[in-house]
């Protein structure tokens, strides 16, 4: 049917559809924006090549049918075309078979509700939680499903079993894990237990898509094991000053975050921790962080962290490119958005002195000028970035976030997630940019290297049912 549109140079519906589908896949596969191939991911395409080939065929059987004059060959080969179609299909189901193949879960959870004793735990992986879900009337009270993903890093699904089991009044004698699939990922992944641990393969994989389950005999030897280096390090953490100190003590290290707290209980950690990394060089960040300016490591408390002795202890690995400062905090999902239960942000303290340095030298050169708003802060604009000043200045000036939205002349300039807005949303807090020196304030903000028609800034605490500006100013670039 296709090509014989192409030779009359003329294009039914079908025809259409199907070269304009197949034609933005193969487009859009060439340029890695979304795959093509035998997968799931290209199942919107069967509708119109069904479409394509159904009327293909009958295109065939009536010029086959007219060519030969012969009006019952028409109906006749359709019949054989479908009929092959058919046949296809029944010979691809008999390769498929048995069906059992593409997953074993009913089996699992008869071997599961068997073997499981009291004081016993189940721990099913989030590859393995959906198929056990679907053929679960009510889940056992100790039976526990993944929160973090572990398909390329079985460390934090080894933490987070351990620290589900470490968390329940008892510590379990024995733990089943269920995982899909990966059988030397999850074997690996193991290793963190130590040597010393017993992993046995209780029903390993027939086929491709099955579960696996493996046994942890002795929990307590695999807890001594895995958080020893967290235990051993505790001491050496909490003997420093902690850069930020609220519902959580979070400590920095060159290449690490510490969240400590205590005491603590299993309700402390149920939140789940956001982080934020902001680099001295935006550059440096991944791809899909650039146009955001910051660096998103959101965790969940077991992926990363122990309960032991009434105290909580979380480490998250820095990436190696330099940090500027970090924000963290807790949230919980609330109608419209989210609410944090506890934040904070600080600077880098490797470069708090060398901002201080700076902002010395420069603040003769600053306020020597006009500034471009007047008000409880002194706001300037020094060629590509905003700096702000307040005089006579004290911690609690800094307290309140500062909201900074930068319209453009041309709209379309804006990074993708701004552009329904009009304007840029560049709000931040004093402790990511600013240092306090001589009873000075000064903080300062890099602005975008697209055209800015205005500004408008100020700060801002959250209040019921909003925000409170405590003080803002606009102005206008180029008057």
């Amino acid at each position: 049917m296709l090509i014989a549109s192409l030779k009359r140079r003329r294009f039914d519906t079908i025809a259409t559809l199907a070269l304009l589908a197949l034609g933005i896949a193969l487009l859009a596969a060439l340029l890695t924006i979304y795959p093509l191939g035998g997968i799931r991911q290209v199942i919107y395409l069967g509708p119109i090549i069904f479409l394509a080939a159904g009327v293909s065929i009958h295109w065939m059987a009536d010029s086959l049918a007219a060519l030969t004059r012969r009006e019952w060959l028409a109906p006749t080969l359709a019949v054989a075309a479908a009929g092959a179609i058919a046949l296809a299909g029944v010979a691809d189901m008999r390769q498929d078979s048995p069906y059992e193949k593409d997953h074993n879960t009913e089996a699992i959870l008869a071997f599961l509700e068997e073997n499981v004793e009291e004081g016993d735990m189940v721990y099913a992986t989030m590859y393995a939680a959906p198929s056990m879900k679907f053929y679960q009337d009510e889940k056992p009270g100790n039976y526990y499903y993944a929160k973090v993903g572990c398909w390329s890093a079985f460390e934090e699904c080894t933490r987070e079993m351990l620290g589900l089991a470490v968390a329940r009044a008892n510590v379990p004698n024995r733990i089943f894990l269920v995982h899909w699939r990966g059988v030397i990922e999850l074997m690996e992944g193991l290793t963190l237990l130590g040597d010393q641990v017993s992993v046995e393969h209780v029903i390993a994989p027939r086929y491709p898509n099955d579960l696996v389950v493996a046994l942890i005999a002795n929990v307590k030897e695999a807890v001594e094991a895995a958080y020893k280096p967290l235990v051993s390090a505790y001491e050496g953490v909490v003997s420093g000053e902690p850069v930020i100190r609220s519902d959580w003590d979070v400590y920095f290290s060159e290449d690490t975050l510490t969240y400590v707290k205590e005491p603590c209980a299993p309700a402390d950690v149920e939140a789940w921790f956001f982080l934020a990394l902001y680099p001295v060089d935006v550059n440096d960040l991944p791809d899909h962080s650039k146009q955001y300016g910051f660096e998103n490591l959101d965790f969940y408390f077991y992926g990363r962290g122990v309960i032991l002795d009434g105290r909580c202890m979380a480490t998250v690995a820095l990436p190696e490119y330099d940090i500027a400062s970090i924000g963290t905090g807790q949230y919980v999902p609330v109608e419209g958005g989210t609410k944090h239960l506890w934040e904070g942000e600080f600077l880098n303290p490797a470069l708090r002195n060398e901002l201080i340095a700076k902002a010395k030298s420069d603040y003769e050169a600053v306020v020597s000028g006009e500034p471009v708003i007047r008000s409880d802060w002194d706001v300037y604009l020094i060629e590509d970035t905003l700096v702000y000043v307040k005089e006579p200045c004290a911690p609690a000036d800094t307290e309140a976030w500062f909201f900074l939205a930068l319209y453009p002349v041309d709209v379309n300039d804006l990074p993708d997630n701004s552009k329904q807005y009009g304007f840029d949303n560049l709000d931040f807090g004093f402790d990511r940019r600013g240092v306090i020196f001589d009873g000075i304030c000064m903080v300062t903000a890099s602005l975008p290297e697209y055209d800015i028609a205005s500004i408008g800034t100020g700060q801002y605490v959250p209040v019921e049912g909003g925000y409170h500006n405590f003080w803002e100013g606009e102005f206008r670039l180029g008057e």
